[in-house]
């Protein structure tokens, strides 16, 4: 099936995902009684910080493509896509679990 960028264009795939990152905030603040506040605000630094990373690693690679440029060393690669997908899919769900 088409992507969400490729079925309703960049801006609405951007906004979505976006919007998906303060509704996982917003469960978390909702749980706030049963966390506890330290539990909580570690939970939100956790996720800040995965978006952080991911939207460094995003801008690695849009610099890339946008300057038609391939690094030639393999580290800027596996820095990039650390930054830009290993966060978001391995490492915040383990910290977050470890919360």
């Amino acid at each position: 099936m088409p992507t969400m960028h490729e079925e309703h264009g960049v801006g609405l795939a951007v906004n979505v995902g976006d919007g998906l990152n303060l509704l996982a905030v917003d469960a978390v603040l909702s749980n706030l009684e049963t966390l506890g506040l330290a539990r909580t605000l570690g939970l939100i630094r956790e996720t800040l910080h995965m978006c952080r990373e991911s939207v460094e690693g995003q801008a690695m690679e849009l610099g890339w493509i946008r300057h038609d440029v391939v690094p030639p060393e393999d580290d800027a690669y596996f820095v990039m896509s650390t930054k830009k997908t290993g966060w978001y899919t391995c490492i915040s769900p383990c910290r977050i679990g470890a919360v």
